[in-house]
């Protein structure tokens, strides 16, 4: 609006004001600024944004911590139990709430995150087959392969062949 608008109006000029000036802390002034600009910023954003998201129903919240969980635990972790009782509520429910909230199960969204983490890992041509097998607590590199496979449509070394 136009009161935010002179607001970072006058934040710019007093950067450049103090551009042309050459004390010892001019470079730390103009930081502060900067950091200034970036919190006016970030406020006028979330308030936005917080307007416009809508109201999430409880599947969708589970949804949401249940990814956010998995991004944190997905290698080490396999067991729907153990999202479940980080999220306070039985696998079972768990497991109908995303479903329902996403269309996909638990079990596909954990494939997923380990077909993403194997994609990047295949990248690195130093690493062998085993090596990504082990990284991603596959207990052999063939149930990887497998594994893999069926996702994918193509084995491991095929896929990395093809990039």
């Amino acid at each position: 609006d136009e009161l935010q608008h002179l607001k970072f109006l006058n934040y710019f000029q007093l950067i450049e004001q103090k551009a042309v000036d050459a004390a010892p802390h001019t470079p730390d002034i103009i930081r502060s600024f900067i950091y200034i600009l970036l919190n006016e910023l970030d406020d006028i954003t979330s308030s936005q944004s917080m307007a416009q998201v809508p109201a999430m129903n409880r599947n969708e919240l589970l949804l949401l911590e249940f990814k956010t969980l998995l991004t944190k635990y997905f290698i080490e972790e396999r067991q729907l139990a153990f999202f479940a009782e980080k999220l306070h509520v039985t696998p079972k429910y768990l497991s109908a709430a995303i479903k329902e909230a996403s269309g996909k199960t638990a079990g596909d969204w954990l494939a997923d995150m380990l077909i993403l983490e194997a994609k990047v890992l295949l990248l690195d041509k130093q690493l062998t087959i085993a090596q990504i097998a082990y990284q991603l607590k596959f207990t052999d590199p063939s149930h990887f392969g497998k594994f893999f496979k069926s996702q994918t449509g193509q084995s491991p070394l095929m896929y990395r062949n093809q990039i």
